[in-house]
Formats: structure tokens, sequence, C-alpha cells
């Protein structure tokens, strides 16, 4: 969404050219004047990898046109899920093509941990200091742009709403559960949820009980119909009533189902629910950082947070947005309501180093 400081500096930006292209032929160097006050980005380019499906189909086309007119350069967009971006940033290590990239939360520590980005500098940078504290991710080596909640969804036609994750092992369930692989964030979360079953741990507690958690994961098993990867695709598994619980994933990808009135909506279960962060980071060493800096704090823009958190039902990052009650309805904001739903940040510190292990663990408890 083109913020009114934006249209505004257009508009005048665009008589300034007419005005300088008329005087160009008598003034020596006026060419150079046409560029504006941003002309230190004029014809440079960066990389930036974003999120496959709508959320990314939306940045692609209300964002990113604005912000290369604004600075007369190219943006160049390649989408994919977190790991994938992982694996790119990794693998172009010493020659970096990617300037931002876009990953979930538990990324942005591991790629710190690999000295693969860069510090942001938020202390220089007014739109930084406008964010939720919180949302400043990893020492400051990411930054929040959109939040949803990690939980349960279900079909509330065929399926009595699941008022915790304990709800899922009664044999009243039997193959009626799509799971999310371990290979999402959502699956890493069942195993958290599995163990506090099993402990009687907060939630807090039993991300370092992923033994637990396995264990009764195991006793699951019968109830489980499949695993899916595309949490869009489990929505209208649930929706047309195959299955009638899912989980979990992020209310993002559940409530533009719900809004347009499939019969699917999210359930969070007692025992709490986990935060789901979108955040951007600054690739180590790539070229024209100026511009990646540029265009993370596009992403932080008051205008652009908003209309980004009304298309996709994710909650800004920033402060002091105002909402419609109807939007206020999917959306944890302000940041207070992720407390008040008692929902904290994982040890993605932890988690990360036992990934590897836990994914051998879930093939076996689910074979």
């Amino acid at each position: 969404m083109i913020s009114r400081e934006s249209r505004a500096y257009s508009i005048s930006r665009r008589r300034f050219v007419c005005a300088s292209l008329a005087a160009s032929a008598t003034v020596v160097g006026a060419p150079a004047l046409l560029i504006g006050r941003n002309a230190w980005a004029r014809g440079k380019e960066i990389y930036v990898g974003i999120w496959a499906g709508a959320q990314g189909e939306y940045i692609t086309k209300n964002i990113v046109p604005q912000f290369e007119a604004d600075f007369q350069c190219k943006v160049h967009l390649e989408e994919g899920n977190t790991l994938g971006q992982v694996a790119k940033v990794r693998a172009q290590r010493d020659n970096p093509r990617f300037t931002v990239m876009f990953v979930d939360d538990f990324a942005v520590d591991m790629l710190k941990q690999e000295n693969l980005i860069d510090p942001l500098p938020v202390e220089d940078r007014s739109s930084f200091r406008s964010l939720d504290p919180r949302f400043l991710i990893s020492d400051n080596h990411g930054v929040g742009i959109a939040v949803s909640i990690s939980g349960l969804f279900y079909n509330p036609q065929s399926t009595k709403r699941p008022e915790s994750y304990a709800s899922l092992w009664l044999p009243a369930n039997r193959k009626n559960i799509t799971l999310s692989s371990i290979k999402t964030t959502g699956g890493m979360n069942f195993v958290i949820a599995a163990a506090a079953v099993a402990t009687g741990k907060s939630l807090l507690e039993a991300q370092y009980l992923g033994d637990e958690g396995f264990k009764k994961l195991a006793e699951l098993a019968p109830n489980v119909l499949n695993q899916y990867t595309t949490p869009s695709q489990a929505a209208s598994l649930v929706a047309q009533g195959e299955v009638g619980i899912g989980g979990l994933s992020n209310s993002k990808w559940i409530y533009p189902y719900t809004r347009q009135g499939s019969a699917v909506d999210m359930a969070y279960a007692a025992e709490g629910s986990f935060p789901g962060v979108n955040c951007q980071v600054l690739v180590k060493n790539s070229p024209n950082q100026d511009v990646g800096l540029a265009f993370m704090e596009r992403m932080l823009d008051p205008h652009v947070q908003k209309r980004l958190a009304e298309f996709s039902l994710s909650a800004p990052t920033i402060k002091d947005i105002k909402f419609d009650p109807e939007i206020l309805r999917y959306i944890p904001y302000p940041a207070d309501e992720l407390d008040k739903r008692g929902i904290k940040e994982l040890d993605w510190g932890y988690l990360n180093k036992v990934r590897a292990d836990w994914v051998n663990k879930w093939n076996r408890a689910l074979a």
C-alpha cells in the first residue's frame, strides 16, 4: 500500500523531473538532479528472498513496485520457505547474491550462530525504533514484520472444538487428525505440546523434554490420518470434512479461509500456544546493503504494516496502529495480546541444535 508520504513524493518528483528535463539542455549537470533525494540508490539492484503463498504475492504486487519507483532501483524476488532460504544463504556464504531474506523467527538465531547475517543498525534508523522491542530478534540480527499464533485448527461443523492438546489422544479422534510435518515449525511445536501433555509441564518447560514428547507422539499414531507441509492444503482438507482437526499451523494460514466462510477455525489449547513471527535479516557481506536496509524499513512503514496485516490477518510488529474490530478478531494486537494468551518465545538456540535428532525420532514415533 502506498503511503501518503510516498504519493506526495511521487507527485513532487514528477514535477521536478519535468522541470529539470526542460532545463537540461542549458544547465550543466542537470540530469544528476533528476534522481531526487534517493540519488544514492539509482540503478542499484538487490535480491530478496520472500515467502511463497498469498503473503509473498501481496508483497510482490503491492509493496515492491512502489519501492522501486521511489528509489529508482530494482528488486529481484525469489520465493521459498524458511529452511530453503537458509540453505541458499549457506550455499552463497563466500559470494552472497541475496541482500535481504525473509525467514521465520527460529532461523534468525541459526543464521546468526553461523555468522551469515549482520546485526541491524537499530539505533541509527527510526523505523526500527518504532518496533515493539520483543520483535528485534537474536540481539538485533532479525526484525519481525508480521505475527500470528500457532495452534490447532478444526472443522466446527463436524468436530467438537479441541480445548486442549490432550483431547487429540481420545479414541473419538481415530484417523481424524492431519499433523504438521516435523519439517515445519508446526511439527517442532507439536513435539513440545506432546511433551507438555505427557509431563504436565508448561510449554516453556516442555521444550527441553523432547523424549517425553516422542513417547506420547507414538501413542497418537492411530489418530493421525496424514502429515502435511503445506498449511493451505491442510486447511482445505479440514474445511472439506476429510479430517476434523489439524495442526499446528499459524493463524495467518487458517483465518483467511474462516473469514471467507469456510468450515475451518482456529482452536487455542488450554496449555498455551506458540508465536509465529515472520522476520527479515540482512545477509552478511551482501551487495547494496544500503538499499537492502531501505527495503527493510519500507516493510516497517505504518501504512505498509497496516495493509499487510489486513490482507494476511497477521499482526504488525510496530506500535500504535488502529484496526477495525473485525480485523482485531483475528490478530494478536497490540503485542500485549500475546501475553494475555500465554504465548512465550521459545528457546530456538536450543531447539535448532536438537532439530536433526528430533526429525529422526519423529519418523520412528510415527512409522
